[in-house]
């Protein structure tokens, strides 16, 4: 009997059948799954930007809620201390950032107000 035995032989063929299934049922499964978890078009907020001097300092944005966001692409026109911001973003779950300060967000809209504003020293 050539080559190897006819158990192993069989038991490979196995696994290879069961792999190659598991790609028909499960391949077109992870990409058909967006129905189960909608785009939304984000939460609004209102709130004022914010310098913060540590961690190589960064910009974030508290909601008049009260709310401390840590926005990944906020517009440079828009980092300004103390500058009124409206808009809405999307959470980012599951990202850590260096700066440990807020929740990160991917702004998905973001309008810059020139009213007065408090002072952003306070947040």
């Amino acid at each position: 009997m050539k080559g190897r035995p006819r158990s192993c032989v069989s038991f490979l063929r196995s696994v290879m059948i069961l792999v190659w299934g598991f790609g028909f049922v499960f391949i077109p499964l992870a990409g058909g799954c967006s129905h189960m978890h909608p785009k939304t078009d984000g939460q609004a907020f209102q709130g004022q930007v914010v310098y913060k001097d540590f961690e190589g300092g960064f910009f974030g944005i508290v909601t008049d809620a009260g709310e401390r966001l840590n926005p990944v692409n906020l517009a440079p026109e828009c980092r300004q201390n103390g500058l009124r911001v409206q808009g809405t973003y999307r959470p980012l779950e599951g990202t850590v950032t260096i700066q440990m300060w807020g929740q990160p967000v991917e702004l998905l809209q973001i309008t810059c107000q020139e009213d007065d504003a408090p002072d952003a020293d306070r947040y």
